[in-house]
């Protein structure tokens, strides 16, 4: 912001001075509550690039806000924090998202009180109007639940890999030829949920050897993750104890069947109980800036309507990331992510009929597309959460003695993964993006269209299509690290025989150029580890079909 406007700004705030709050009142009545300073001297806890929270802001004395975010350059920040000080609520630096210039505060007097919490909303709303910041928001608590404690993720348990493989959702979206058409190879798929289970046996196939855990703040691990574990005690007062627990994993096993060569990229938010703070969204949010992923999966939505995540959903939008994202699960009509229906893939809830979830918001013109979603239950005397044959949505819960076990559950976030898997096999589809033709910025765009056109009925908000938006694309090869286009009489194949090897060379050279857009799709990485280098050319060597 240029100078001249500043010093308008400045002298304009000080003129439209907002009051001191109640407590500042107070404090100065009784000669207490003395400001200081509120620059960041202290502790300033920075957290590094790699995004983790610090404290998550959770105090046992009330549940009111006790953080809060802003966005802004370094001068819109110490503007903020002396505005707030002036007004008596001094703060305290916790962590810097750098990417999305962003730093989370803790107020200084602990969590605040209704009246507070209000006098602050007005402030951050007049800094915003005043453009002294870019935004503020309390650090609001986000969640996979219904709004006032039911839970949209009923687990029903005792399910099997063939009702797994036999269930109506693969069917409507046409899977299988999606799946063989477009595998989702060379794809990473950012999975912003609860981790892995331990000893997942499907899901964790997917995933990368590495990930991200904004819960336990250790940001960026390595090896499989398995993370995702409770204590046995019900912490939110809501449903039973871990009801959280096995959703980033019921996830992935959707997702993985959609598109089976992408690879999973798995970022812990969400606690035992299935709920997390924004801040750790935004860590997210930022690791996939950093790694560049493909596509990001959001399953889960902010307890209050805030326009805070706009600016972070629309910088990985315009990185060329697909960000998908569940609508909710109480079909409430106003877009709980306000001002992001430009960036945001938003999806709801339908059934074995193609008939919507009572629970899913319709007739909601931010809902891009419906999928499957529902899990019908027996209502029939002595068939207490029994699914009905065929009206199932299931995927992995977790292992016991070591075999994957299955359950049956409803939810918009189990939709938004249909169409997360859509969307890795709609980019391993386009592996050149982006490139002059088709910009960062608009492959999510592209997507969108292809969704809408995909269904050709006369439903108001589209239904998930997830072969028609691939077919008119080039097949994709089939096996895992496959950088073969074609194999003997022009057929696919991940095998080399001595007529192929130009072929292989020559891409591995084109590959390991180092203007190569690391946004592409990088099929000449035969191990994985997102660089080509001499690694994938001495496995290429020594084990072609691998």
């Amino acid at each position: 912001m240029p100078t001249l406007q500043r010093l308008i700004l400045v002298i304009l705030a000080l003129l439209l001075s907002v009051a001191p709050s109640a407590r500042a009142q107070h404090d100065d009545a009784t000669g207490g509550g003395e400001n200081g300073e509120s620059s960041g001297s202290g502790d300033d806890r920075e957290n590094g690039d790699d995004g983790e929270n610090g404290d998550d802001g959770e105090n046992e004395e009330g549940d009111g806000p006790g953080q809060v975010l802003i966005r802004g350059d370094d001068w819109q920040q110490e503007t903020a924090r002396r505005w707030l000080s002036d007004r008596g609520y001094s703060i305290t630096p916790v962590s810097e998202y750098p990417v999305f210039s962003i730093w989370l505060y803790d107020f200084d007097a602990g969590v605040l009180g209704d009246e507070d919490a209000a006098n602050v909303r007005q402030i951050l709303e007049d800094l915003v109007s005043l453009q002294l910041i870019e935004d503020g928001e309390f650090n609001l608590p986000m969640s996979v639940e219904l709004g006032v404690g039911q839970t949209g993720s009923l687990w029903v348990s005792g399910m099997s890999a063939g009702r797994f493989d036999s269930q109506y959702g693969f069917t409507a979206i046409n899977q299988a030829a999606t799946s063989a058409h477009a595998s989702g190879a060379g794809v990473i798929v950012a999975i912003i949920d609860s981790g892995l289970i331990p000893g997942a046996g499907l899901s964790r196939t997917y995933s990368m050897n590495r990930s991200y855990d904004f819960v336990n703040h250790t940001g960026l691990v390595p090896g499989i993750p398995s993370s995702d574990t409770g204590d046995g005690i019900n912490g939110n007062g809501i449903n039973g104890a871990d009801e959280g627990v096995g959703h980033g994993t019921f996830v992935a096993s959707l997702i993985g069947r959609v598109a089976p060569l992408a690879k999973h990229l798995h970022m812990k938010v969400l606690d035992d109980e299935g709920t997390c703070k924004l801040s750790s969204v935004v860590a997210a949010l930022q690791a996939c800036m950093n790694e560049n992923v493909h596509v990001v999966n959001l399953s889960l939505v902010p307890s209050t309507r805030t326009r805070f995540l706009k600016f972070p959903i629309n910088t990985v939008r315009m990185n060329g990331s697909i960000v998908i994202a569940s609508a909710g699960n109480t079909a409430n009509p106003i877009n709980p992510f306000t001002e992001s229906e430009p960036d945001l893939i938003q999806v709801g809830a339908v059934d074995s009929v193609n008939a919507v979830w009572t629970n899913s918001p319709t007739n909601a013109a931010w809902v891009d597309v419906m999928a499957p979603g529902v899990s019908n239950l027996s209502t029939a005397s002595g068939s207490a959460n029994s699914v009905l044959p065929g009206q199932w949505v299931i995927g992995e819960y977790g292992s016991v003695n070591g075999v994957t076990a299955y359950a049956a559950a409803s939810g918009t976030s189990f939709s938004a993964a249909f169409v997360t898997g859509a969307a890795a096999a709609f980019r391993s589809a386009n592996p050149d993006w982006p490139n002059a033709s088709m910009p960062a910025a608009n492959i999510a765009d592209e997507f969108r269209v292809r969704m809408q056109e995909a269904d050709d009925s006369a439903n108001t908000i589209k239904r998930l299509r997830a072969y028609a938006i691939v077919e008119q694309d080039p097949a994709v090869p089939s096996c895992e690290g496959d950088i073969v286009p074609f194999g003997l009489n022009g057929q696919v194949s991940c095998c080399r025989t001595p007529a192929d090897d130009f072929v292989y060379y020559s891409q591995l050279d084109l590959h390991l150029s180092p203007s190569h857009d690391l946004r592409r799709i990088l099929r000449a990485d035969l191990d994985r580890d997102r660089d080509v280098d001499q690694a994938d050319l001495a496995r290429l060597i020594t084990n072609p079909c691998n």
